[in-house]
């Protein structure tokens, strides 16, 4: 993924969390969806350990 952030000034810090989800088994047919649900919860938890308060705050939430 490429993109570029004008609002950003040069120097100040940007967050990138990365994270991959892969498997070394071979999976039967059957066995995909519930191994890709898998990486989607895992996913989501390594979001949400990512978002610490001062993460959340460079993010400039807004209320609804």
């Amino acid at each position: 993924m490429c993109f570029e952030d004008k609002t950003r000034q040069p120097g100040s810090q940007a967050y990138w969390p990365d994270q991959g989800c892969f498997t070394t088994q071979r999976l039967e047919w059957a066995g995909v969806f519930s191994t890709l649900d898998r990486f989607k919860q895992e996913a989501g938890q390594f979001f949400q350990l990512c978002v610490t308060n001062h993460f959340h705050q460079a993010m400039a939430p807004k209320a609804a």
